[in-house]
């Protein structure tokens, strides 16, 4: 992602349109980078963390599962919010 942005802005070339594109698609995989990572990655370490060292609160884990299980919903929804193709597509089809 970063090699991306650097060397997308760092082209001089480009009309200030096209500037605008590519950094509204950056943002949009920025989020589609971070929903996962916040709702999957990080509740799995910590998870794994807590099997091992047994180290957080009772209740962190059952939480932690919680942002587990909701992570399909949050990433569904995040991609209808920020990728006006998806909306497209769905308005299309209903």
């Amino acid at each position: 992602f970063y090699h991306m942005f650097y060397v997308l802005n760092g082209e001089t070339n480009k009309s200030e349109r096209s500037k605008v594109l590519i950094r509204l698609s950056l943002m949009r995989l920025f989020a589609q980078l971070n929903v996962p990572l916040l709702f999957a990655v990080v509740p799995a370490i910590i998870l794994f963390i807590q099997a091992v060292t047994r180290c957080f609160p009772f209740l962190v884990p059952q939480f932690v599962t919680l942002f587990l299980s909701i992570h399909p919903p949050v990433h569904n929804l995040a991609l209808l919010l920020i990728m006006p193709t998806y909306r497209r597509a769905i308005v299309e089809l209903v």
